[in-house]
């Protein structure tokens, strides 16, 4: 009997009003969020986006985000969670660049006259991830590389852009100051500073704007960025951490299993594992 779909996760909820996420994640699957109803506020990486009915927002993997309510309204949306050994299973329908494309992060909205079976589409895969038997697995992959298809095609009809307001901007401009500083010895006055802001409202606003305390944001841009470099080096673990703007291995190792929820050199050998595995 099958009761799940390995490497793929999709589901659709109903938000009551307010409601925002408890906590600003990334995580190594790609996901992709559909809005059915309401309106919704993403704060990707150092953009904003506002997403409104038949929008969706592709979120490449290691991307650090935080959505969060606009208006007073419930929402609905579907989310879908898939990862590297899940492409690897379609990745020869496809040229590299192809999916480079599809699955880099961004913002889209879905033509008029495709909504309705846009929609019928993602209601099908959540039909057979529901209810799965020995045929759903393949069925999925059939859907998804239609889904997939279908972004290729109209990539050219859907201008990327990001909703940075001009109250934003500033805070755009810090975020952006963050990820390019990470490595060095940033405070938060020193960012205020870099957009003329006093630091106790610019810590506010940062606050307020993203979901993120300054510090919380800055240690999760490090964190992900060691996290990286784990994976795509051979570099010593201290090596990296004093890299990401980590002075003290003992402090990188304990936050990096704080938010990773292993440690760095478990998160090393998970990954090599998981490459094992793709490429047999």
């Amino acid at each position: 009997m099958v009761t799940s779909i390995p490497n793929f996760y999709i589901d659709k909820i109903v938000r009551e009003p307010y409601f925002q996420m408890q906590s600003n994640h990334f995580h190594s699957e790609y996901e992709l969020y559909f809005l059915l109803t309401g309106t919704r506020k993403f704060f990707i990486n150092h953009s904003f986006y506002t997403l409104h009915p038949h929008d969706l927002v592709m979120i490449s993997k290691g991307e650090l985000h935080r959505t969060s309510f606009i208006t007073d309204s419930s929402h609905e949306r579907i989310v879908m969670n898939f990862n590297d050994q899940w492409i690897a299973s379609i990745s020869k329908t496809f040229k590299k660049e192809v999916l480079d494309q599809c699955l880099s992060t961004h913002k889209r909205s879905i033509l008029q006259a495709d909504q309705s079976s846009f929609i019928k589409l993602l209601e099908k895969m959540l039909k057979e991830y529901n209810s799965p038997d020995e045929y759903s697995s393949k069925l999925i992959q059939n859907y998804f590389e239609e889904l997939l298809i279908y972004l290729s095609r109209t990539a050219s009809s859907n201008e990327e852009t990001n909703d940075t307001t001009p109250n934003d901007a500033d805070i755009v401009e810090a975020a952006r100051y963050i990820c390019t500083n990470y490595a060095s010895d940033l405070s938060l006055a020193e960012v205020a500073d870099y957009v003329n802001l006093s630091p106790t409202y610019f810590s506010k606003k940062f606050k307020s704007s993203t979901g993120f305390g300054f510090k919380e944001y800055l240690i999760h841009i490090r964190i992900r960025e060691a996290a990286h470099q784990l994976i795509e080096t051979r570099d010593s673990i201290t090596t990296i951490g004093i890299r990401c703007g980590f002075t003290d291995s003992n402090y990188f190792g304990d936050l990096f299993r704080k938010v990773m929820k292993l440690s760095p050199r478990e998160y090393r050998k998970d990954a090599q594992k998981t490459s094992a595995r793709i490429s047999n």
